[in-house]
């Protein structure tokens, strides 16, 4: 898509995801209350906006590229809400997409199927058993990816144990999977699509990041400028302008890293992991400090359960702890620095 064309998708997105916007803090009490507001969204992004196979090949279904998704992440961190597309749309489908599994995907880009995958191998074997730990969107697939020795072994969720974990935000599920026994049949999956597959959804996170500090601080700035204090809105004084600018300047450079970062590796042939890993530190790490900020140019009412300003620091704390990072991608910056693949 052109510029334009991105800019026009992110303005339907938005518009399509305002009303599903997650409250305060209805789930103190019930950890699973966005669940009904995550289901619907994910029902309009996939039926009605047909983005369940952005990234999908042409061939079935797919109309987007990787950074086409980044716009959709983007606006699902904005609004807080916590889709399978991340997992499903990029992880999954770069991973089938390699092992040539159409029909799957074509269910995918349908939004009639949801496929999450794992980050603990197993040994290989027609029938897995054991402990995946925690697997994004578990609770939201339709099938599973589990990584063997070789390849990836593809099974239903039905035939797997999903439990669902306490969680910093509730408004981000997190899962944990166990398999005893589960017929699972074996899919071609190469180091590469592998690596490629772990990038791209490294990106999606990192546009999420960029989403969540973006909310925080629209929020900001419309409080500021009603808040009034001393007769003056609030806004007017130097120090918050210069607290709210030096936001500003963090959103904005974390989402141009977020975009550009997707276009280099949307290019064909392109797999660079230690650009995905950069790109997605930098962009939490960002998320942080402009949620924390929010909460304290709004005050008060900023650390209310009853405001939403504080889903946006648990949902940048979410994104800082996925199952595979940050620890490993700092690790993999270390050895690129070592070997001279960076500069």
């Amino acid at each position: 898509m052109s510029t334009q064309e991105q800019s026009e998708l992110a303005t339907v997105v938005r518009s399509a995801l305002a009303e599903f916007a997650p409250g305060g803090a209805r789930w103190v009490t019930d950890p699973a209350a966005d669940d009904p507001e995550r289901a619907a969204a994910w029902r309009v992004l996939a039926d009605e906006l047909q983005l369940a196979g952005l990234t999908l090949p042409e061939r079935v279904g797919g109309a987007g590229d990787l950074s086409d998704a980044m716009v959709v992440a983007t606006e699902l961190g904005r609004a807080l809400l916590h889709t399978p597309f991340a997992a499903s749309t990029i992880r999954a489908s770069v991973l089938l997409a390699a092992a040539g599994e159409d029909e799957l995907l074509a269910q995918i880009s349908a939004g009639e199927a949801v496929v999450a995958v794992a980050d603990t191998s197993l040994d290989d074997a027609d029938s897995l058993g054991g402990d995946l730990g925690r697997v994004i969107s578990a609770s939201d697939a339709t099938h599973l990816i589990v990584p063997v020795a070789g390849g990836a072994r593809l099974l239903a969720i039905a035939d797997a144990s999903v439990e669902r974990l306490a969680s910093v935000d509730p408004g981000w599920p997190e899962d944990r999977v166990t398999l005893s026994a589960a017929p699972a049949r074996r899919i071609d999956v190469s180091e590469a699509a592998v690596s490629t597959a772990r990038s791209a959804v490294l990106l999606a996170y990192a546009a999420e990041a960029v989403g969540v500090a973006s909310g925080a601080l629209d929020q900001t700035v419309e409080f500021v400028k009603q808040r009034v204090q001393f007769g003056e809105p609030i806004g007017s004084f130097q120090a918050v302008q210069h607290a709210a600018a030096d936001m500003f300047v963090q959103v904005e450079t974390a989402a141009a890293l977020s975009r550009e970062s997707a276009i280099a590796l949307g290019l064909e042939g392109v797999v660079d992991e230690a650009l995905a890993a950069t790109t997605y530190l930098y962009c939490v790490k960002v998320a942080q400090a402009v949620a924390g900020q929010a909460i304290q140019l709004q005050g008060g009412i900023g650390f209310t359960w009853e405001h939403t300003t504080h889903r946006f620091f648990k949902r940048a704390a979410a994104l800082q702890s996925m199952p595979t990072t940050p620890a490993p991608q700092r690790e993999r910056l270390r050895v690129a620095l070592r070997e001279g693949q960076l500069t």
